[in-house]
C-alpha cells in the first residue's frame, strides 16, 4: 500500500498520479490518495484504490471548481457526503471515504454504501482539527495493513476516525 498525501509538486507532469498508479498496480500494489482536487486532475482514467477527500474537496472535484476556496457548509452533511461518495466511486476510485470532521464519514465501494457518525469528543479537550485528515489516512493505512485478508469496511472507517479523533 502506497500513500500519496498532500499537494503535488508544481513541476509534476500533468499525468503524474496516472503514471504512479499504473506503476504501482503493475507491481501488485495499491494506492491510497489524499490530495487536492487540482492534484487529482493528473489521474486520467486509472482507477485509484482509495481516496479520502473531505466533503468540500470531494464536491470541488465533482464540480470541477478545484480552484475555489473551501467554505464549510454544514447543511445536509450526510446526504451530500453520500452523494459525493457515490459520484466518485468507480469513476475516480474503488473505495471512497468522504470525511466530514465532527459529523463522520461516508463510504462507498460499489457494494457497501453507508455513513458513520464521528466519535463525540469532549469540547473542553478539543482544540483543533489540524492534522485530523492525515491521522485518518494513517489509521486507514494501519487497519488495511493489519487486516488486508479480511477487511470489515465499517471497522476500518471506525479505526480511521478514532485515529483522527485521538
Amino acid at each position: 500500500l502506497v500513500l500519496l498525501m498532500g499537494s503535488m509538486p508544481t513541476t509534476s507532469p500533468s499525468d503524474a498520479i496516472q503514471k504512479l498508479a499504473k506503476k504501482i498496480h503493475a507491481h501488485g500494489g495499491q494506492l491510497l490518495v489524499d490530495t487536492s482536487p487540482v492534484s487529482l486532475k493528473s489521474r486520467k482514467d486509472e482507477l485509484l484504490d482509495f481516496i479520502t477527500p473531505n466533503l468540500e474537496e470531494a464536491e470541488a472535484l465533482i464540480s470541477g471548481d478545484d480552484g475555489a476556496l473551501f467554505v464549510v457548509n454544514n447543511e445536509n452533511i450526510q446526504e451530500r457526503a453520500m452523494s459525493a461518495a457515490e459520484k466518485l466511486q468507480g469513476v475516480v476510485a474503488k473505495q471512497v471515504f468522504i470525511t466530514v470532521g465532527e459529523h463522520g464519514c461516508a463510504f462507498n465501494n460499489g457494494s457497501e454504501k453507508w455513513f458513520l457518525p464521528a466519535f463525540k469528543l469532549n469540547p473542553q479537550l478539543y482544540k483543533s482539527a489540524v492534522g485530523a485528515g492525515d491521522s485518518f489516512v494513517a489509521g486507514l493505512a494501519n487497519y488495511l495493513g493489519e487486516n488486508s485478508a479480511n477487511i470489515d469496511w465499517k471497522e476500518c472507517a471506525k479505526f480511521a476516525m478514532a485515529t483522527a479523533a485521538a
